[in-house]
């Protein structure tokens, strides 16, 4: 089994306990997504793919036992999911500006991946979530239509704070020389995988305290 598989797996296995379990779905799919983000990236399954995964554990947590109120727990979801890819998308922001600060770079196949992940997910969010909706069964088409509707309005909150990653990667020095000392930086550069990592790390500091609805004032525990 490739490594992108066996992470798609553990993550839809993850998602489906969750879904049956009950209770606050939302907050436990955000802490999901959000810790998912870097292994989803590591192994190429990249956002688009964390985010199907989500979305297909859900269609088969709900077909196989519908929940008593199915349109509160697909909410719940639908929420989670775009708190969680929120959250990874403002710690890459975090991460790729407090290298510059440090004096460091990252390589340039991390920002590319990057780059071409968010833009991705930007084009195709909408697009995975509410394709998934469209395979539940037991649904009434209001019901269905509600939570399209619901999908659009919380795309609003992914949105802003993927554009604010896109951008803090695609404008990330990558040449250490004549463009960094025209920047007057003296720079060193990550391994290939250190901005996954440093999200990961940041993401694990900060917590619940990265909150999708303040991408521009995000402290760390104990500031």
């Amino acid at each position: 089994m490739s490594e992108t598989n066996s992470v798609s797996d553990k993550i839809r296995e993850e998602a489906e306990t969750i879904i049956n379990q009950g209770g606050p779905i939302r907050d436990r799919i955000s802490q999901l997504v959000a810790r998912a983000a870097e292994q989803a990236q590591q192994s190429g399954q990249g956002l688009v793919g964390l985010a199907q995964s989500v979305m297909d554990a859900t269609v088969s947590a709900v077909n196989q036992s519908l929940p008593q109120d199915p349109n509160s727990t697909l909410r719940q979801v639908i929420d989670g999911l775009g708190d969680g890819i929120a959250k990874a998308a403002i710690a890459t922001k975090l991460a790729v500006n407090e290298s510059m600060s440090s004096g460091k770079t990252f390589a340039k196949e991390d920002l590319q991946k990057v780059v071409g992940d968010v833009k991705t997910l930007k084009e195709m969010y909408l697009q995975t979530v509410t394709e998934a909706l469209g395979k539940l069964k037991d649904l009434t088409g209001s019901q269905l239509s509600d939570l399209q509707r619901h999908a659009v309005s919380a795309q609003q909150t992914v949105l802003p704070a993927l554009q604010s990653a896109f951008e803090a990667a695609y404008n990330h020095p990558v040449e250490l020389g004549k463009q960094s000392v025209q920047a007057g930086l003296e720079l060193s550069r990550h391994s290939v995988g250190g901005l996954f990592s440093a999200v990961g790390k940041l993401l694990h500091d900060t917590g619940q305290r990265i909150q999708s609805d303040e991408p521009a004032d995000v402290r760390k525990p104990g500031t």
